[in-house]
């Protein structure tokens, strides 16, 4: 492969990262908890863009079924 050293590189990266942390946690679930609570985390102007990006993709769609169904009445 060309470029096997920046996958093998890659891939030592991500078996390092993946890899759990070892704190002073006995049982791990504060770390679990705080994953959660980062992923959690949405800001408004990311619901904005999900919304504009729903109707983006879903607008026309619903468009030509609405166009369809007002032609067959």
């Amino acid at each position: 492969m060309i470029f096997q050293s920046k996958v093998d590189r890659a891939m030592k990266w991500l078996k390092e990262k993946n890899q759990p942390k070892r704190e002073d946690n006995l049982n791990g679930l504060e770390d679990e908890m705080s994953l959660g609570q980062e992923q959690e985390k949405i800001e408004k102007r990311d619901i904005l863009a999900i919304l504009i990006s729903a109707l983006l993709v879903f607008g026309p769609i619903i468009l030509v079924l609405l166009i369809i169904t007002f032609l067959m009445v």
